[in-house]
């Protein structure tokens, strides 16, 4: 199943109302696109290659600008209350909370945290 696959089969998982489901194809689709643009020689890190990816592809959708910009640092930046969710940090990037709050935590726990669920 290619990174296409995975989108289609995204927006059928939505129409049935499995959400969840579908976010989880689609953040392997966010990976996976984020290393056909950026290899391991032009960004070791997987987290920052999907960061990056992500980052640029925010950028083109509210401000109609692309950049191929590797030494991305950061982005939008959010401030949040620590009971609001859980962060280590009181500011974060868009691209830092769906990497590090969404995909590591599908990835590796299999589940969202409850903070998470409950802003959705």
């Amino acid at each position: 199943m290619g990174i296409k696959d995975r989108v289609i089969a995204a927006k059928f998982l939505i129409a049935d109302g499995f959400l969840n489901d579908a976010l989880i194809l689609l953040l392997i689709a966010v990976a996976a696109s984020s290393r056909k643009m950026y290899s391991k020689a032009a960004i070791k890190s997987d987290g920052e290659a999907f960061k990056t990816f992500l980052n640029a592809g925010i950028k083109n959708v509210l401000c109609g600008e692309f950049e191929h910009d590797i030494s991305y640092r950061g982005g939008i930046k959010l401030t949040f209350t620590p009971s609001a969710i859980n962060v280590k940090r009181d500011e974060h990037t868009i691209e830092e909370l769906i990497y590090e709050q969404y995909r590591c935590t599908f990835m590796h726990e299999g589940e969202l945290p409850a903070d998470v669920v409950d802003l959705l």
